[in-house]
């Protein structure tokens, strides 16, 4: 059984700022082959909506302005689906969306075994997949 793994998208998966989104040097097959080696692989954003199933619109409006209220949303509602949109349609035209078991959705990480972020400095992709026991 492998381990369930905490991923951050911007600057993590993909290079900080830039536009059109662009991967970070050996992220997708780094990706690819942690969920090869039987990984769950947990995607965390701060591009995620309260709850992005609920899609734009009056029901998910109401709640993400209570979660805005409360602090863990921005009072953007509209960039910030714009922001997950451009994620996730990037993540599904890379043909890694499914690659993720589920996407965290509330403050703060998820409850993983390992997190590969870029808080200190962007992940060395090879590293991880050494580290993760992946050749």
């Amino acid at each position: 059984m492998g381990l369930l793994l905490g991923v951050d998208f911007d600057g993590t998966l993909v290079e900080e700022g830039v536009r059109p989104l662009r991967w970070r040097p050996g992220a997708r097959e780094a990706l690819l082959s942690l969920k090869a080696a039987g990984h769950q692989l947990v995607l965390h954003t701060g591009r995620a909506t309260p709850r992005h199933e609920l899609g734009p619109g009056p029901a998910a409006q109401l709640e993400a302005e209570e979660f805005w209220r409360v602090g863990l949303v921005p009072r953007d509602i509209e960039d910030h689906w714009a922001r997950f949109g451009e994620m996730q349609a990037f993540l599904v035209a890379e043909g890694c969306w499914d690659l993720f078991d589920a996407v965290w959705q509330s403050a703060g990480k998820p409850p993983c075994d390992a997190f590969i972020d870029d808080r200190l400095e962007p992940p060395d992709w090879v590293t991880v997949r050494r580290q993760f026991g992946v050749a």
